[in-house]
């Protein structure tokens, strides 16, 4: 392969990789924006908040973590932990009942590097959020939220706005 040859492939090679990495942070894949806003729910964390041994191996030790308990809603006498984590840009929530492991609650973004794709995200115009998702399930004044799943329960998706810009994204899952 000759010189030219060499730096023509590596340069368009070059070309498609930078165009697929925009692509991929410019918003969530889909036709429609049902597609879109279930994408959005099941792959926008770029962090694993399953566990908060899984959230310390992804972001290192938490900057706060604050713990209290609560009787268990189906098991008499039982109490479950709940613990809130705090990093720089955000936050999870996570429950541990009395027999199993943690479950995961909500995690709250407000910080643009741990969303994968920057639109809708912190920053983004309430318009855009509006063009790539649709009308929100409930909508109020300085909230957008948006039932993104495709089960059976509630799993909401919240834009909290300031000034008509996302500022916060609360991502909620069901725990019973």
């Amino acid at each position: 392969m000759s010189t030219t040859l060499s730096r023509t492939w590596l340069l368009a090679m070059a070309s498609l990789l930078i165009a697929c990495a925009g692509s991929e942070r410019s918003g969530p894949p889909g036709e429609t924006a049902a597609e879109r806003c279930t994408a959005f729910m099941a792959r926008a964390l770029t962090l694993d908040a399953s566990s908060r041994a899984s959230l310390q191996g992804a972001l290192g030790a938490p900057d706060t973590v604050e713990a209290m308990t609560e009787p268990n809603r189906h098991i008499p006498d039982g109490i479950d932990s709940l613990f809130f984590v705090h990093y720089a840009g955000a936050s999870a929530t996570l429950r541990k009942p009395p027999a199993g492991g943690e479950l995961l609650e909500k995690v709250v973004v407000t910080d643009a590097r741990h969303l994968r794709w920057s639109e809708p995200g912190i920053g983004t115009a309430e318009a855009r959020v509006l063009e790539l998702l649709g009308e929100p399930l409930e909508r109020d004044a300085d909230v957008l939220v948006y039932q993104c799943g495709e089960g059976p329960v509630d799993e909401p998706v919240t834009f909290l706005l300031a000034n008509g810009v996302v500022r916060e994204v609360v991502f909620t899952y069901y725990v019973d």
